[in-house]
């Protein structure tokens, strides 16, 4: 079933270009500048720089340990 209690969550850089649920419950997304940046459901929590890859991210996806063997 869709989710119908979508918000716009303002994010310190440009373009977010996909976003990405991760098994610790965070949101994962990546920007123009190199960020990946981490943020929990709503705003209870403010995003945060997780890593910097030195180039635009565009696309994110987990894989869990036991699925990649």
């Amino acid at each position: 079933m869709p989710r119908t209690n979508n918000k716009l969550l303002p994010m310190p850089g440009e373009g977010p270009e996909d976003v990405a649920l991760g098994a610790d419950g965070f949101y994962y997304t990546g920007l123009a500048d190199g960020s990946i940046m981490r943020f929990g459901e709503g705003t209870q929590t403010s995003p945060e720089i997780v890593v910097n890859t030195g180039g635009r991210p565009l696309g994110l996806q987990f894989v869990l340990v036991n699925e990649a063997r």
